[in-house]
């Protein structure tokens, strides 16, 4: 029997997805593509009408996947007769 497990690993910034990836890798997780990032915020500040700055919140994610593959064999009897 075989299975696949899935997961998706977030972070708000690239070092920490970095660590995450790496320990899951260690763990026998393989990357899938390449990792992404998306906007989850985005706030404009403005005084007295006039645009003074941004503030942006980022998350990067990365997919992973584990293959669980139980292959049974058996060892041949190498008996000489």
């Amino acid at each position: 029997k075989s299975s696949m497990e899935y997961k998706v690993l977030s972070a708000t910034n690239p070092n920490t997805l970095t660590s995450k990836v790496n320990d899951a890798i260690k763990d026998g997780w393989e990357i899938v593509g390449g990792h992404q990032v998306v906007e989850t915020h985005r706030q404009n500040r403005y005084v007295d009408g006039q645009h003074m700055d941004s503030t942006i919140k980022l998350e990067y994610s990365q997919t992973i996947v584990k293959s669980n593959i139980n292959i049974p064999y058996d060892v041949p009897s190498n008996k000489i007769t």
